[in-house]
């Protein structure tokens, strides 16, 4: 009988690499990027999407409480609403002068656009558009663990 222990390491081994999960409880890929909590696999999104009527009061609410802490300079709060956390602290603390401004173009916000459904990790995606002066501005957001988080700040 032919010995599979040591496939069955390289297998291990493999996922362990491919996948780390970080001691903040958090998926990470190999580069470090932060795609999800660990809870994303205990919430499960209703059998019928939402429409986007639903979510646009739900995505107005979280560009609020974003608005409110960029008012306050709350960068822990800020950061918080982020998905992608890494790095951000840091460009919030450096701008913090900038923070009311920011909250200021965020008063436009309106939700644009809105996955039909939740892809396989039970996340949605969208799209808030923001008005600066003559120029419209569009920024991703996610809906992880059902709530709505900013992508590229």
């Amino acid at each position: 009988m032919r010995n599979i222990l040591p496939a069955k390491n390289s297998i291990i081994i493999a996922v362990v690499l491919l996948t780390v999960i970080t001691g903040n409880g958090k998926i990470s890929d190999y580069s470090g990027k932060v795609y999800a909590e660990l809870e994303t696999a205990k919430y499960s999104p209703p059998a019928t999407p939402e429409t986007m009527e639903q979510e646009a009061s739900e995505v107005l609410a979280r560009v609020n409480e974003l608005l409110q802490a960029l008012l306050t300079r709350d960068i822990d709060k800020i950061v918080e609403l982020c998905n992608d956390q890494e790095g951000y602290r840091e460009k919030f603390e450096e701008n913090k002068d900038n923070l009311p401004q920011m909250a200021e173009s965020l008063k436009t916000a309106r939700l644009t656009h809105l996955a039909a459904s939740y892809d396989s990790y039970n996340e949605r995606v969208g799209q808030i558009t923001v008005d600066v002066g003559s120029k419209s501005y569009a920024l991703p957001i996610v809906k992880i663990n059902g709530k709505w988080f900013f992508q590229d700040l």
